[in-house]
């Protein structure tokens, strides 16, 4: 049943501004159950790389076609992205350096109380930012600080890196679509990983989630999930196109009670 609940976190509030982690988190401390093993949680990431390639296929397609600048364009993408993976690698690594240190023990109230603020920070500028200016590697490079301090700190991920390309000048379009480029690298890390890798060497986790995909009730409610999950995704961008994902933050304030309310 755990597993289930994991699953439907996983991959359906994925795709929102509110910390998917520490909702699983949340539901882990209130109903006392176990962890779901780490090569389960990897391979449960294999739906989000789904609905992105879906969303993503037909514009990415007619946009080919349309711009005959399309490889000079992508390379610049791949460039970006891999400028924000290597200053998101670097905070990840002082994170983990400083692994002891008092502001990094965040409880998880405080975990939703950043992703809270983040999205009223985007109802706060949104209006007086400057519209559509162009990536650049220094953007690129900001974004990559921020998405390293989300993996460390375990806020939003897709919350802290919206709302700063929104704030460096990013259109709507724009820091939506960076925010989940910048996140491919490391979702298809965790899923072959945390997920094949660990099959791979028949490890406890690797037969963990040999057993749980085994079950096919499993593979339907997944790509049940996936199906819903993607529903949600289009819902997301396009609240995210309209400026809206803000609306999360009112959302947020019943996890951040019952986490208060808890002590956790």
């Amino acid at each position: 049943m755990m597993q289930f609940w994991h699953a439907l976190v996983q991959i359906v509030a994925e795709v929102f501004p509110v910390s998917s982690s520490s909702h699983v988190r949340l539901l882990e401390k209130i109903f006392s159950l176990d962890s779901v093993p780490s090569s389960i949680d990897g391979l449960l990431h294999l739906p989000m790389l789904v609905i992105l390639l879906l969303f993503y296929a037909q514009p990415v397609w007619v946009w080919i076609h349309a711009d005959s600048l399309w490889i000079k364009k992508t390379v610049k993408a791949i460039w970006w992205g891999f400028c924000a993976s290597v200053s998101m690698s670097v905070i990840v690594g002082i994170l983990l350096a400083l692994r002891g240190a008092p502001l990094l023990r965040m409880p998880l109230w405080g975990s939703f109380l950043v992703t809270a603020l983040w999205l009223v920070a985007l109802k706060l500028v949104q209006n007086y930012v400057r519209r559509d200016v162009s990536l650049n590697m220094w953007r690129a490079l900001v974004i990559g600080c921020v998405q390293g301090l989300s993996y460390g700190c375990g806020f939003s991920r897709l919350a802290s890196t919206f709302v700063t390309g929104r704030m460096l000048g990013l259109s709507a379009d724009k820091a939506f679509w960076f925010s989940w480029w910048i996140d491919l690298p490391v979702m298809a890390f965790g899923i072959f990983r945390e997920g094949f890798f660990e099959i791979y060497r028949a490890s406890s986790d690797g037969c963990a989630a040999i057993t749980f995909f085994s079950n096919y009730l499993v593979i339907a409610m997944v790509i049940m999930l996936t199906v819903v999950g993607y529903g949600c995704f289009v819902l997301s961008a396009r609240m995210a196109n309209r400026d809206q994902l803000w609306w999360w933050s009112v959302y947020l304030i019943l996890p951040l009670t019952i986490a208060v309310y808890s002590k956790i």
